[in-house]
């Protein structure tokens, strides 16, 4: 097996003990150093940033607008309003 494919195994097993012990599937954001710079190195900023970067083209509107409400924000990265 190669490297890569042990990596994957490796986060794939990290993942599945995550979801067991909190109930919920982890769903990474990458956090880079460019969105913190952007964001004159306010992590929390950054890190609401970088989950509205992931979310936009997820969503259904067709206009590109996202919604989440202030739980569901601080259940997934730990902000408060």
């Amino acid at each position: 097996m190669n490297t890569t494919a042990k990596k994957g195994l490796f986060q794939q097993s990290i993942f599945k003990v995550i979801e067991e012990t909190t109930g919920k599937p982890l769903s990474l954001v990458i956090m880079t150093k460019e969105i913190l710079a952007y964001c004159d190195g306010d992590r929390d900023t950054a890190l609401m940033l970088s989950h509205i970067i992931y979310w936009c083209d997820r969503g259904i509107n067709p206009e590109g607008f996202i919604w989440k409400s202030c739980r569901e924000w601080k259940e997934e990265i730990g902000l408060s309003q």
